[in-house]
């Protein structure tokens, strides 16, 4: 079993349909995330860990 690195706090990513959200909170169910529309989502870990590859983290 490999161990996942869970995002920081604060950090912007794009999903592969094109939305940018950012991380803006961790905790024991999951990773909370804000997308630029406003929509807050709690999205599992486990969720999280198998969207990893395909999400881009974007730099400003």
């Amino acid at each position: 079993m490999q161990l996942q690195t869970l995002p920081s706090i604060n950090t912007e990513f794009k999903n592969k349909q094109g939305d940018v959200f950012m991380v803006i909170g961790r905790g024991t169910q999951g990773i909370v995330i804000e997308y630029n529309n406003g929509r807050v989502e709690l999205i599992p870990t486990i969720k999280w860990n198998n969207m990893g590859q395909s999400l881009l983290q974007v730099s400003h």
